[in-house]
């Protein structure tokens, strides 16, 4: 451990008001810090909002277990920052915690998170399944549920957004011809970045199945086709297929 010792030396007058006054700032921000991780401690109590006063500033809590756009619990706290001491002050209200009558902030119980992932692995619509839920009187609103979706998905699917070499990666990942005649991999696949020959990112894919290419073997009319309606990432999807002779429509696959 090292040892230290004091060194007198001299200061001017000056120099130890300086000194001084930083050591006040510095004592005055450590009160502060411990005030505010005291509150955080509890973990009930929000900073609400800040009234500046002549006597100094007041910072206010409220009750965190309640909507901010709502009622209020009555319970609440601040603390009081006076313009003539370093103290830092803490005041609680006299009343009484009254949120068993305020909207409570919103919370999954589990049972409804199983709920919903059922049904979204039954491809069930937004509206459908929070119309499921309400039947079952769980309290969940619209935007709520919608919100969960998106990270349910997130986290089934992964993002919903791929890089440029993300998406390469997934196509060779995905070139491997499968057993199953109904498991999906890409036949094709084109990657050119803006270095490659020009001065833009192009990609191309074309993903289909063992047994829809055994219906383009025996064809003798090719159709491609796309709508504004079908889209992956912004861009078009292009249907491939043909049609026999009651124009009934046979896909071979899709392309991007």
């Amino acid at each position: 451990m090292t040892n230290f010792v004091t060194v007198q030396r001299y200061e001017s007058s000056s120099e130890s008001d300086d000194e001084m006054e930083i050591n006040q700032q510095d004592i005055q921000e450590k009160r502060k810090v411990r005030s505010q991780m005291a509150i955080k401690q509890e973990k009930q109590w929000s900073r609400y909002y800040t009234n500046r006063c002549y006597d100094g500033n007041k910072v206010h809590y409220r009750y965190n277990q309640v909507q901010l756009r709502g009622k209020q619990c009555n319970a609440a706290l601040y603390l009081h920052y006076p313009n003539d001491t370093d103290e830092v002050v803490l005041f609680r209200g006299a009343n009484e915690h009254d949120h068993t009558n305020s909207i409570h902030r919103k919370v999954f119980p589990e049972e409804a998170k199983e709920n919903i992932e059922q049904l979204f692995d039954l491809r069930l619509k937004l509206k459908k399944i929070h119309q499921v839920l309400q039947d079952k009187n769980f309290r969940i609103t619209f935007n709520q549920l919608k919100n969960y979706l998106v990270r349910l998905r997130k986290n089934k699917f992964g993002p919903s957004t791929l890089s440029l070499g993300e998406l390469e990666s997934l196509c060779i990942e995905k070139s491997t011809v499968p057993q199953a005649d109904d498991e999906p991999f890409v036949l094709s696949y084109n990657v050119t970045y803006e270095d490659d020959d020009d001065n833009d990112n192009k990609f191309r894919f074309f993903i289909s199945t063992k047994r829809l290419l055994k219906f383009s073997a025996t064809s003798t009319r090719l159709h491609a086709d796309a709508t504004y309606k079908l889209s992956w990432q912004g861009f078009p999807v292009v249907i491939v297929g043909t049609t026999d002779y009651d124009r009934k429509f046979y896909p071979f696959g899709l392309g991007v």
